[in-house]
C-alpha cells in the first residue's frame, strides 16, 4: 500500500532539503511515493533532486492466477501490463510530472 506522501516528503526534507543535487535510492519504488516527493521537493526548494526508482514488475497473487487461466506467463505484454510496475508506478509518476491522470485528466489538488 502507498505510504503517506507529505509524511516521505517530511522525511526527505530533513535529509536533502539543502542538498540541491541530491540522489535518492529507492530499491523498493511500489507506488512511487519518492519519487513524487522528490519532485515536490524540487518544485518547493528549486534543486534538480533525482530518484532512482527500483522495483520489478510483480503481479498480484490472485492475478496471476487469472491470467495464467488464460495462458498468459510473465514475459507476455498482457501479463506484463497488470505489474507493479507498468501499472502502478509509472502511470503515478507520470501522473505527478504532467498534472494529468493517465486517462489525461487534470489531477486536483497541489501535486
Amino acid at each position: 500500500f502507498p505510504k503517506s506522501l507529505f509524511a516521505v516528503e517530511d522525511a526527505l526534507r530533513l535529509f536533502i532539503k539543502d542538498k540541491q543535487d541530491a540522489v535518492v535510492l529507492d530499491f523498493f519504488a511500489g507506488s512511487g511515493t519518492t519519487a513524487h516527493a522528490v519532485m515536490r521537493l524540487n518544485r518547493q526548494y528549486g534543486g534538480q533532486r533525482q530518484c532512482i526508482s527500483v522495483t520489478n514488475n510483480e503481479v498480484a497473487a490472485d492475478e496471476q492466477d487469472a491470467l495464467r487461466k488464460k495462458g498468459l506467463r510473465p514475459g507476455d505484454p498482457d501479463w506484463e501490463k497488470w505489474g507493479i510496475c507498468e501499472y502502478i508506478t509509472k502511470p503515478r509518476v507520470e501522473a505527478a510530472i504532467t498534472g494529468k491522470s493517465p486517462d489525461g485528466t487534470p489531477i486536483e489538488g497541489a501535486y
